[in-house]
């Protein structure tokens, strides 16, 4: 550790002397020198002339001194020494146990890394802490531990402070542990440099802080589930401080009262509703604003707000007054609505208020929430009173485990594709499926929901609604169930009309052929009159009874959507005169006048020319038939003023009230049992000319009065309406 290193650097740079090795050196160069410098003098004093005596005593004595003294002295000085190693030992001994026991004791771990940054030391707690092994740190970069942080440019900024040995403050991060969970580490680090200034690394602590960022990932949900619920409500939100002055609201009421809410902020209620204090009187505001002084709570207090453009809206807020943990207040929390239409109607207001209530007893409406992992964190208390289902056994259960697989077997594909979706984390609306409640009971539901995501982008569940559709579910099958039933018995009847069309035409084909040679006489005169009469009844008879089936055809051909038009250009006027022809014998017999008041410019016609004719036949027919001697029935025409081509038969006869009209028009339908004796027919006209008319893609018009007239309109769209071939 650098901390050993350290303290070895200043016990080696000392003094010289405290050095054994070197000491020794000294007292052997110095005796050297010592001999040698009494040589010399002895060589000095025999040169003088001095007795051979002094050649040994006084080297001798000399020396002998000079030796004593420096051992007396170099074993001073490694004495010393050996106090001073002792002691610094001793202190490096007490200061790593020191160290190892504040590393092992605290709640931090200490680390230190090398000038790669690769780490050298980790202490033993987080083994404890984390879970990992310190010898697995050891020669590793951070990097390494695949770590990751809120966004890659935290990550680059910590990289940048290593790389320019800058120190650093709780740089967070987290890892994933064997087990899959995630921890969350916060260190700080600071650079080392050597006794010559050079980077020798960083020295640190780590913290765990999983807890904490735990905490704070949940405040940050809640904060946005009140969020979503604050902007999906019909109300809003507001929060005031100590002064009863506007901190917060939210922006709902912008919606409601017409001004922005960040106009009302530092604002009191009794500023806003100054022209409200004035006109209502003083009591309530009063009552008010002791309930304010005296932090109670309130409910429904109603008062007038004029917005920016003098509008008057009624409002009513509710309010509970918070505080801080050592109790000391800090103001009101509440929401507020826009009553105005309620106040408008004060005659309804017991009423309204009534349905309110039982509106608010039998909403069809619950909130709901899950998790990444599809399993339900919440569902408001309310959904209880509405399917009789537990709120609480549906947390931390995934849908398709609260959903038995019998009411899941009712409906499996939209269950597969429902599942797929919150799989796929795909917004869903209006999902319908039955519910089987504890107590056996059977319920329809409709729920719709949205994916949320947390701040990194991440799927992090749903939020959602849930509606009780019984009662609508039931009618609904009801309806369905009616609708199949009068189907079948169109298609039943159509059906049988088509086979029996078929089945008769043949037989009526051999009629008319075998008439027609009786009345031509193929096989000579008959001598009895009675067969004379017979083959033209028969031809008549077969003749009107395929004109019938022909009908039948094709009504059931328009309901079955094969009758196909044959469009042409042709002329009005000839058409008509064609048709004339047809009923005037009719009309004639039954001494009733036709009218042709086509005017000369009328355009050309493009559409099927033999149905239009079936169309014309099937009106003229009905008006002669209708119309007693002596009446009248006129043929018009027409360009209205939206473009459209409008042919009219107007006819004197005997007319038809509302209900008649209405069973004129349907198939097979008379006006009366005294008419359809009075009057042949099968019912079939009008029904047929609808349908053909709207297969031109226009419409057919009716207006009949009883004993009056009735007076028919055929409307062929401007499209069909050909003025080049105008005369």
């Amino acid at each position: 550790m650098h901390i050993e290193k350290d303290i070895k650097v200043a016990v080696n740079r000392s003094n010289w002397m405290d050095s054994p090795v070197l000491a020794e050196a000294v007292w052997f160069v110095m005796g050297a020198v010592s001999y040698l410098t009494i040589s010399a003098l002895g060589h000095l004093l025999e040169a003088q002339g001095w007795p051979k005596l002094y050649e040994y005593a006084v080297p001798a004595f000399l020396s002998g001194t000079c030796f004593a003294l420096l051992s007396l002295l170099l074993r001073k000085k490694r004495f010393e020494h050996r106090v001073r190693l002792e002691t610094a030992q001793n202190a490096l001994t007490k200061t790593e146990q020191r160290f190892k026991d504040v590393a092992e004791s605290g709640s931090d771990w200490i680390w230190e890394m090398d000038p790669d940054l690769r780490f050298t030391f980790v202490s033993g707690r987080i083994k404890e802490i984390l879970g990992i092994e310190p010898a697995f740190m050891i020669g590793k970069k951070r990097t390494t531990q695949a770590a990751m942080t809120e966004s890659p440019d935290i990550w680059k900024r910590h990289q940048d402070d290593l790389k320019n040995q800058r120190p650093f403050r709780d740089f967070r991060y987290w890892i994933t542990r064997d087990d899959g969970s995630l921890q969350y580490i916060s260190i700080s680090g600071k650079p080392i440099f050597d006794e010559l200034g050079g980077f020798a690394g960083y020295r640190g602590i780590g913290t765990n802080v999983t807890q904490l960022m735990e905490h704070e990932i949940a405040l940050k949900e809640s904060e946005a589930r009140f969020r979503d619920f604050a902007e999906a409500a019909s109300d809003w939100f507001w929060e005031s401080g100590p002064d009863h002055r506007f901190t917060f609201i939210s922006k709902r009421i912008e919606e409601k009262i017409g001004d922005k809410a960040e106009s009302l902020i530092g604002k009191s209620r009794l500023e806003m509703a100054d022209k409200d204090l004035e006109k209502t009187g003083q009591e309530k505001w009063k009552k008010h604003l002791e309930d304010l002084d005296a932090h109670r709570e309130f409910r429904d207090f109603i008062y007038i707000y004029t917005d920016h453009n003098g509008k008057k809206i009624f409002v009513k807020i509710s309010g509970k007054p918070f505080y801080s943990p050592d109790r000391k207040f800090l103001g009101y929390r509440g929401v507020g609505s826009d009553i105005t239409e309620l106040v408008n109607h004060q005659k309804e207001i017991e009423q309204s208020q009534k349905r309110f209530k039982d509106f608010a007893e039998v909403a069809s409406d619950w909130f709901w929430e899950m998790d990444a992992d599809l399993r339900f964190t919440f569902m408001s208390p309310h959904a209880q009173s509405l399917t009789g289902a537990n709120p609480e056994y549906v947390i931390g259960k995934r849908r398709e485990e609260v959903i038995s697989p019998e009411d899941r077997a009712v409906n499996p594909e939209e269950w597969a594709d429902h599942l797929q979706r919150l799989e796929n984390g795909e917004p869903f609306k209006d999902f319908e499926y039955r519910f089987t409640v504890e107590n056996g009971k059977i319920v329809y539901i409709r729920i719709s929901g949205k994916p949320i995501y947390d701040e990194d982008g991440a799927f992090a569940g749903y939020r959602g609604v849930g509606s009780n559709i019984t009662e609508e579910y039931k009618t609904r099958a009801a309806l369905r169930k009616a609708k199949e039933e009068a189907e079948v018995a169109s298609k039943t009847k159509s059906d049988f009309l088509a086979t029996m069309s078929h089945e008769l035409r043949t037989p009526l084909n051999a009629i008319i052929g075998y008439s027609d040679a009786m009345r031509n006489e193929i096989f000579g005169p008959f001598g009895n009159d009675k067969y004379i009469d017979y083959p033209v009844h028969i031809y008549e008879s077969g003749t009107h009874l395929l004109e019938l089936i022909n009908d039948v055809l094709d009504v059931s051909k328009i309901e079955a959507g094969r009758l196909e038009l044959h469009d042409e250009v042709f002329s009005v006027h000839e058409i008509v005169s064609s048709v004339f022809r047809l009923v005037r014998d009719r009309a004639r017999n039954d001494d009733v006048r036709l009218v042709n008041a086509l005017p000369p410019d009328l355009p050309h016609l493009r559409a099927d020319l033999l149905r239009v004719k079936q169309m014309l036949l099937n009106l003229l027919s009905n008006a002669v038939k209708f119309t007693d001697k002596g009446g009248e029935v006129t043929l018009s025409a027409n360009i209205d003023g939206s473009g459209d081509l409008v042919l009219t038969i107007t006819d004197t006869g005997i007319g038809m009230d509302a209900a008649g009209i209405e069973k004129a028009l349907s198939q097979f339908g008379q006006v009366d049992s005294e008419l359809s004796r009075k009057y042949q027919g099968t019912g079939l006209g009008l029904p047929l000319t609808v349908g053909l008319i709207k297969l031109h893609g226009g419409f057919f018009d009716i207006k009949s009065t009883p004993n009056r007239g009735t007076t028919a309109e055929l409307h062929f769209p401007s499209r069909r309406a050909v003025f080049k071939f105008a005369s």
